[in-house]
């Protein structure tokens, strides 16, 4: 095979943005590793990149970064989960065959393949999980990861999550009990016994009258929708408290400048190491992947238009 299937983006905008077109196969260098895609999944992170949604104050930047008339990398896609089907010179870590899940930069993995390095965030997808499972893993299960261990997180430590139904929420739900966290999830009503069966321990539904944050009673607040500011959850914290913010806003840059370590905000950095943590995680049962919806790369806008509800639970799946 020569040539593969790729969404290309022109142009910033609406699901109708994206196209599938062929493009050649790319070919592995020294140290890199092809992977033949089975499954991947559309995040937030995708649909903001799309309609570059962004605040203000990051126009600018944001334009420079991603491309000023539209992306410069035009095929998206973060996560993926599939197979080595080829390796570059001095490959020692993967095989040909090995099934394998993880993500590498903010593109290129809504295509039938991509190539990546061998030292990617990426590992063995544990027996008895599916790709499409494993494509639910690598965006909520990193952001966790790396905003636990930026944020100083400690087992056992109190944890609330705002947003608990999507992607990054599940998994910190998830995550934070496999760590012996007592987890309060925020979420609507029609997501409560989800959360429970998840392990969260209490669920406050924030459309409900009356909707307030218990005060003192936590070590840390985990907003993964970019509706809290430090002023929202400053009193719910212990002394000591920290607020973690998975989505930028200029608000939120300013309050982590006046706020310092007490804060952590940005996106997840994903590591090789945490692709292993996650694939324990998952061996054990610890970390159930969740699936909102599940599509054929096909129907690339129709998964698009299904994360901009903001209603989705968990991740929405592309299968190749």
């Amino acid at each position: 095979m020569t040539t593969m299937r790729a969404v290309i983006q022109r142009a910033y905008g609406g699901p109708d943005v994206l196209k599938i077109e062929a493009r050649p196969v790319p070919v592995p260098g020294a140290g890199e590793v092809l992977i033949r895609i089975r499954a991947s999944d559309v995040t937030s992170g995708d649909a903001r990149v799309r309609a570059f949604r962004v605040p203000g104050i990051f126009w600018l930047p944001g334009r420079l970064s991603l491309g000023v008339f539209g992306p410069r990398n035009q095929t998206p896609g973060v996560d993926f989960a599939g197979e080595v089907a080829a390796i570059g010179r001095g490959v020692t870590r993967y095989r040909v065959g090995d099934r394998v899940f993880g993500q590498h930069g903010f593109f290129g993995s809504h295509a039938d393949f991509r190539v990546v390095p061998e030292t990617a965030a990426m590992a063995a997808i544990p027996a008895g999980v599916s790709f499409e499972a494993a494509a639910a893993l690598p965006f909520g299960g990193f952001t966790v990861l790396d905003f636990f261990a930026r944020g100083g997180y400690r087992n056992g430590e109190s944890l609330l999550v705002n947003g608990a139904s999507g992607a990054v929420g599940v998994a910190a739900v998830q995550i934070a009990k496999a760590y012996g966290s007592p987890v309060t999830a925020v979420c609507s009503g029609r997501n409560a016994e989800a959360m429970r069966a998840l392990g969260a321990d209490t669920v406050l539904d924030y459309g409900a009258p009356g909707f307030a944050l218990p005060p003192g009673a936590f070590d840390v607040v985990f907003d993964t929708v970019g509706n809290f500011r430090w002023a929202n959850v400053a009193g719910a914290l212990k002394p000591g408290g920290r607020f973690f913010e998975a989505v930028i806003s200029g608000g939120l840059v300013l309050d982590a400048l006046r706020r310092g370590k007490r804060m952590v905000i940005g996106t997840g950095t994903p590591t090789a190491e945490g692709a292993v943590e996650l694939a324990r995680l998952a061996t054990s049962g610890a970390l159930r992947p969740v699936i909102d919806s599940r599509f054929d790369f096909t129907e690339i806008a129709e998964a698009h238009r299904r994360v901009d509800t903001g209603r989705k639970v968990g991740a929405v799946v592309l299968t190749m």
